[in-house]
C-alpha cells in the first residue's frame, strides 16, 4: 500500500512536471513570431484611417493631438483628405495647396514623423482628381457626332451642324459621308467602309463643306468631341482632368503631388509615403485628344472609318462593328491604366514615395456601374484599394452586404503580386456614429475572409479648435 502511494505520488510529479513543462512552452516567452505579433501587432500590421480636414479647416495643435491619439488606439497611418464639404455658413481653412495649407502639412508630416505615423494624402479636395488649374482642354472629354443628308451627283455647299456642348469647347475628328439607300436614314442602314469616303479635307474651321457630291443619297457625319464640364464632386467650379490624358495627369500632380512631395523634403518615402486617388466616379468618358493616335499604336489599325460605329451605326456588319467596338472600349481602359492611375504611381515613385493608392475599381454598382477593367487599374497602383460600407438604420439595427470591390482588390494583389490590399472600412450610407464597434464586426470580418489586409477606417475627423473636445 505504501510502495503505491509512492508511485501514484512519483505519477502526480510526472504530470506536474509535463503540465509545468506545457506552460512553459506556450508562455509568450518563447510564443512563436505569428502569436506574439497577433498579441502585439507591429505597425505594419495595424489599421490606417482616412483623416479628414473638412474644408482645409487644420491647426497644428489639432494635428498634434490627432496623431499623438492615433499612436494610443493602434492607428499606424493616416490618410489625409481635405474634404470640400460645401454648403454656406460651413467654416473654411486654407485653399487646398495653398502656401497656408502647405505649411500646415509640412507640420503635419514632422509630426507624423516623430510618433512613427505613416503618412499619405488624396490628391484633390474630393474624390477623384481635379482642380482650378484645370482648363478645358485637359478636362474629361466624350465624342459626338451630327447628321446631315445630301443627294447628289451635286455640290455641297452648307455648314454642317455640330454638338453644342454648354462649355462651348469642340474640336472636330473627322468628316465621314457614306451612300445609302433613298428612304433610309443613316442610323438604319449598314455603312461599307469601302464606299465611305472621307470628306474632312472639303471642311473649313466654320464648318461650311464644299463637297462635289457623287451621285447618290449621301450621308454625312461631322465627328468630333467636346469638354463635358465635369466638376470634381462638391465644387461647382473645379473640372476634373481627362483620365485617359497623360498631359492631364501631370498638370495636376505638379499643381498637388509634387507640391506635397517638395514640402516633405528627407521624409517623402519614409514618413509621407503614398498619394491617393478616391472612387472612380467619372462616370464614362468615351474619347481623348491622342485617342486616334493611341488606337492605332495599341491595336495597329486606323480607327477613321470605324467611327461611324461610335455613332449608333453599323460598320460592314454586325459582328465586324461589334469587335470594333470592343477594340475601342479596351483602348479606353488601357489609356486609364497608363495615364491615370498608372502615370500617378510613376510620378510619385519618381519623386521618391513608394507610390500610390486608390479606388480604382469601385464603388461597384448603380449608378457607377461602366465599361472599367479593375483588376489593369488595381495592377497599377502600389497597393490595391477597395471599400466596403455598412447600412446602419438609427444606430439599433445594422445590416451589411459583400462589397465586391473587396474580391477585386485581393483578386489584383494576387495577381499582380501585391503584398497588400486595403479598404476603406464601415462607411456608413446614414447616422454614422451612431454604432458601438460589435454591432458592425460582421462587415469587418466578411472583408477579410475576402481577402483583406488592411483597414482604413472610415473616418477620423480633424478637430482643429482642443476647446470643442
Amino acid at each position: 500500500m505504501i510502495r503505491m502511494e509512492k508511485a501514484s505520488d512519483v505519477m502526480r510529479c510526472v504530470s506536474f512536471l509535463v503540465i509545468a513543462a506545457i506552460i512553459l512552452l506556450t508562455t509568450d516567452s518563447t510564443a512563436s513570431p505569428l502569436e506574439q505579433s497577433f498579441k502585439t501587432p507591429p505597425a505594419s500590421a495595424q489599421a490606417w484611417c482616412y483623416w479628414w480636414w473638412f474644408n482645409g479647416l487644420a491647426s497644428r495643435e489639432g494635428i498634434t493631438k490627432d496623431f499623438e491619439e492615433m499612436k494610443k488606439q493602434g492607428i499606424s497611418g493616416a490618410l489625409l483628405f481635405d474634404a470640400n464639404t460645401g454648403g454656406e455658413g460651413v467654416p473654411h481653412g486654407p485653399e487646398f495647396v495653398s502656401p497656408e495649407w502647405r505649411e500646415l502639412f509640412k507640420f503635419a508630416v514632422s509630426e507624423a514623423d516623430r510618433l512613427g505615423i505613416t503618412l499619405t494624402a488624396n490628391i484633390s479636395r474630393t474624390w477623384n482628381a481635379g482642380g482650378p488649374w484645370v482648363p478645358l482642354e485637359h478636362g474629361v472629354k466624350k465624342f459626338t457626332c451630327r447628321e446631315r443628308q445630301f443627294k447628289g451627283p451635286g455640290k455641297a455647299n452648307f455648314v454642317l451642324p455640330k454638338a453644342q456642348g454648354r462649355m462651348r469647347y469642340y474640336r472636330d475628328i473627322a468628316v465621314l459621308a457614306c451612300p445609302i439607300p433613298d428612304g433610309f436614314s443613316g442610323k438604319t442602314e449598314v455603312w461599307q467602309r469601302d464606299q465611305m469616303v472621307d470628306v474632312t479635307q472639303f471642311m473649313n474651321a466654320e464648318g461650311r463643306l464644299v463637297w462635289d457630291a457623287p451621285a447618290g443619297n449621301w450621308s454625312i457625319l461631322r465627328i468630333g468631341y467636346q469638354a463635358t464640364g465635369m466638376r470634381v464632386a462638391k465644387s461647382k467650379r473645379d473640372l476634373e482632368i481627362d483620365p485617359m490624358s497623360a498631359e492631364a495627369m501631370d498638370l495636376h500632380f505638379a499643381h498637388t503631388g509634387a507640391k506635397m512631395i517638395e514640402d516633405a523634403g528627407p521624409l517623402a518615402g519614409k514618413t509621407f509615403q503614398y498619394l491617393h486617388i478616391d472612387s472612380w466616379e467619372i462616370k464614362q468618358p468615351d474619347w481623348t485628344a491622342k485617342m486616334p493616335a493611341e488606337f492605332l499604336k495599341r491595336r495597329g489599325y486606323d480607327l477613321t472609318k470605324w467611327l461611324p460605329a461610335l455613332c449608333g451605326r453599323q460598320v460592314d456588319s454586325a459582328a465586324a462593328t461589334d469587335n470594333f467596338l470592343q477594340d475601342f472600349r479596351v483602348t479606353v481602359c488601357d489609356l486609364i491604366a497608363d495615364n491615370y492611375y498608372g502615370r500617378l504611381d510613376a510620378l510619385a515613385k519618381e519623386g521618391g514615395l513608394l507610390g500610390s493608392h486608390s479606388e480604382a475599381g469601385g464603388p461597384i454598382g448603380a449608378p457607377h456601374t461602366y465599361c472599367l477593367d479593375a483588376l489593369k487599374f488595381h495592377g497599377t497602383t502600389a497597393i490595391p484599394m477597395g471599400e466596403f460600407w455598412i447600412k446602419e438604420f438609427n444606430g439599433a439595427n445594422v445590416s451589411y452586404e459583400r462589397n465586391h470591390t473587396i474580391k477585386q482588390i485581393a483578386s489584383a494583389a494576387h495577381i499582380y503580386g501585391k503584398e497588400l490590399c486595403q479598404a476603406e472600412a464601415f462607411t456608413a450610407y446614414q447616422d454614422a456614429f451612431a454604432s458601438d464597434p460589435y454591432k458592425i464586426k460582421g462587415a469587418g470580418d466578411l472583408a477579410f475572409c475576402d481577402g483583406l489586409t488592411r483597414m482604413v477606417f472610415h473616418q477620423w475627423i480633424h478637430q482643429p479648435d482642443l476647446d470643442m473636445v
